[in-house]
C-alpha cells in the first residue's frame, strides 16, 4: 500500500485539471501541490482561514470521500481545525448540504469528531433523517470516540488519525499508529483474501516508515518509542531504516552492516579479497 503521504500526492497529481471558483473565472489559490503541502504540514503552519478554498478545491477534484481510502486523512484533518476554530464551523459548512452525499459524510463526520458544541449544532441542522441515511443513525445525538480511544483495528481510523496528527503534531496520534503494528508478521493475504490484522499492521509500518523520513516529529516520536521499548524488533527496523535513508545507506550497504562477512584467516585464501 502507498503511504498515506504518498497516496493522497499520486491522487491530486493524477488529477490534472487546476479548478476555477464557482462562476468560472478565477483560479483556486490551491494547486494540486499546495493543496498536499497545506493538508500534510498543517500543525507547522496553522491557516485555518484557509479552509473554504481548500474545501472547494478538495470538492473540485472530486476526492472527498469516506470509501477513499486516499482521502480519509481529511477526515481527522478537518476534525482536528474544527475543534481548534469551533465559531467558524457553521460558517465553513454552511453549504454542506448541498454537497455530494460522499462530501456531506465526511466533513460532517469531521463535525461530529471535533466534539463541539458548534460541531453538533451543525449536525442537529441537517436533521435526524439525513444524518440516518449517511451515518445509519442520529449522530448528533451520539457521542463521539476520542481519538485516544479510536479502534486502531479499523483501518479507516489509522487514516484518519493520521489526518489528525497533520492537524494537531500530537504525538499521541503516532503512538496510537505505531500501537497497530501489533500484528506484524501476520501475512497480509491468506488464500487471495485480506487478512485485515496482517494488512493494517503492515502498512501502518509503511506509513511510519515513510512519514518518520518526510515528518521529524514522527521520526522523533517512533525513536523515544524504539529507545522505551528496546525488544521491539519493528520500531528499531524503522529507526534503521530512517537513519540509513539520512545518511544515504544503499540497502546493499546495510546487509554488509548487518551481516559482516568473516575475517580471513592467515591461511585462508579469500578469493573476493
Amino acid at each position: 500500500m502507498t503511504p498515506v503521504r504518498g497516496r493522497l500526492t499520486l491522487l491530486l497529481a493524477a488529477l490534472s485539471v487546476v479548478g476555477t471558483l464557482a462562476g468560472g473565472s478565477a483560479a483556486y489559490a490551491f494547486n494540486d501541490q499546495t493543496a498536499v503541502e497545506w493538508s500534510e504540514n498543517y500543525y507547522l503552519s496553522p491557516e485555518p482561514d484557509r479552509v473554504p478554498e481548500a474545501i472547494a478545491y478538495l470538492r473540485s477534484r472530486h476526492i472527498m470521500s469516506v470509501d477513499n481510502r486516499h482521502a480519509r486523512g481529511l477526515i481527522g484533518l478537518f476534525a482536528a481545525i474544527f475543534h481548534d476554530h469551533p465559531q467558524k464551523i457553521e460558517l465553513w459548512l454552511a453549504d454542506v448540504g448541498k454537497y455530494s452525499p460522499d462530501e456531506q459524510k465526511m466533513l460532517l463526520q469531521s463535525a461530529w469528531l471535533s466534539d463541539t458544541a458548534e460541531g453538533r449544532a451543525v449536525l442537529a441542522a441537517q436533521g435526524p433523517e439525513r444524518l440516518s441515511r449517511l451515518f445509519g443513525q442520529d449522530v448528533a445525538k451520539v457521542a463521539p470516540p476520542s481519538f485516544a480511544n479510536l479502534s486502531i483495528d479499523d483501518p479507516t481510523n489509522v487514516d484518519i488519525l493520521w489526518g489528525h496528527f497533520y492537524g494537531t503534531g500530537d504525538g499521541a496520534d503516532v503512538r496510537r499508529i505505531i500501537a497497530a503494528t501489533k500484528n506484524i508478521g501476520q501475512p497480509t493475504y491468506i488464500k487471495d483474501k485480506v487478512n485485515l490484522p496482517g494488512k493494517i499492521s503492515s502498512d501502518a509500518v509503511k506509513n511510519l516508515t515513510k512519514n518518520s523520513i518526510n515528518q521529524p516529529k514522527v521520526f522523533a516520536v517512533v525513536r523515544a518509542e524504539a529507545t522505551a521499548h528496546p525488544n521491539n524488533i519493528t520500531l528499531k527496523n524503522i529507526v534503521l531504516h530512517v537513519q540509513d535513508e539520512q545518511n544515504h545507506v544503499t540497502a546493499v550497504e546495510r546487509a554488509e552492516i548487518d551481516n559482516p562477512k568473516p575475517p580471513c584467516e592467515a591461511y585462508t585464501i579469500c578469493k573476493d579479497q
